[in-house]
């Protein structure tokens, strides 16, 4: 695989494609350079085809802009745009309706007896903490954690299928039983520009991917396909993020066939890789299996499936960069 000095850290992404599911209004967030306006929406991303009588495939993704409140003025459903981003990871909760009301009468009479809530920190109007499963146990207020809790009794954390739920509370006392989730989106860093011409028969949409950073895991080699299969190996690389100061983005790579050998033989965590491709979407099925206790005191459980969508981007070209003795952390 070929070698070149690591000079520093890239992530960008230009797609072009159909703006959809538009937001009716602006939203505001609080960030670390203040309260900035947000919206959020999906772009379709054509990929290109061989003839016009293939069926168009497309791409879903998911886009963001920041302190650009005309463009929810000027945009359409429909219109085609050209954006400049970068791809970025976003950690998210979902919350579960189904929870053993024990567990919140119990952070209620700990509230009652201490004054507190039974937390490390002390959630505020902002952030919702995890319980603490000892204090609780420590009250005599629960026999032991949830079956299902990712924090056992000892508040060691041991994410499974078995175990994917996190249980907080907030400011006011609720409390919430959730799963953790990643979602994958393009953040413009430049002013969109409309596209008069039409969509190419053939060539599609832009979608063109330059990343390099530091490789968090070691790559993971399979084979997809049963008659012919293919090889392919994914990973998860780290950017700095040149728009967001002091952000890191963890972001989902893949390669087929021979660049999928090159990867696996040459790649490991810790490298720093520099590759092109594309961005596509994909969707998944993840697994849970929920417990509970009903009223009447029986145990319950029950195998769920919950369709996501994930964003990765698909390896054209790799290369492994070296990093200089007096430039390693």
């Amino acid at each position: 695989m070929k070698e070149r000095v690591y000079k520093k850290d890239i992530n960008r992404v230009e797609v072009s494609g159909e703006v959809q599911n538009l937001p009716e209004f602006v939203r505001y967030i609080q960030t670390t350079e203040g309260i900035r306006p947000l919206i959020s929406f999906d772009l379709i991303c054509y990929r290109n085809r061989k003839s016009e009588e293939d069926e168009w495939k497309t791409d879903e993704l998911k886009m963001v802009l920041f302190d650009n409140e005309a463009f929810l003025q000027e945009v359409k459903e429909g219109d085609r745009y050209s954006f400049v981003c970068e791809l970025q990871s976003r950690n998210y909760n979902r919350v579960n309706e189904e929870m053993d009301e024990l567990f919140a009468l119990a952070v209620e009479n700990y509230h009652a007896i201490t004054g507190e809530y039974p937390c490390e920190s002390q959630p505020t109007f902002k952030k919702k903490e995890v319980i603490d499963w000892r204090k609780l146990i420590q009250f005599t207020l629960i026999p032991d954690a949830p079956e299902d809790s990712m924090y056992d009794r000892d508040m060691v954390k041991g994410k499974s299928q078995e175990t994917p739920f996190i249980y907080l509370v907030n400011v006011d006392g609720e409390v919430t039983k959730e799963s953790q989730h990643v979602t994958y989106e393009l953040v413009a860093i430049e002013e969109p520009v409309k596209l008069e011409e039409e969509l190419h028969p053939l060539n599609g949409d832009i979608n063109r991917v330059k990343m390099a950073g530091r490789v968090t895991r070691d790559p993971f080699f399979n084979f997809l396909g049963q008659e012919n299969p293919v090889a392919f190996v994914n990973f998860n690389v780290g950017t700095k993020s040149a728009f967001f100061s002091e952000h890191m983005f963890f972001n989902n790579a893949i390669a087929w066939a021979k660049n999928a050998e090159k990867v696996f033989e040459n790649v490991k965590e810790g490298d720093y890789v520099f590759f092109k491709g594309r961005l596509q979407s994909r969707p998944y099925i993840k697994k849970f299996r929920k417990r509970w206790t009903t009223p009447g005191g029986n145990k319950k459980k029950k195998d769920i499936e919950v369709p996501l969508k994930t964003r990765e981007v698909s390896i054209s070209y790799i290369e492994k960069l070296v990093k200089k003795e007096k430039e390693k952390e």
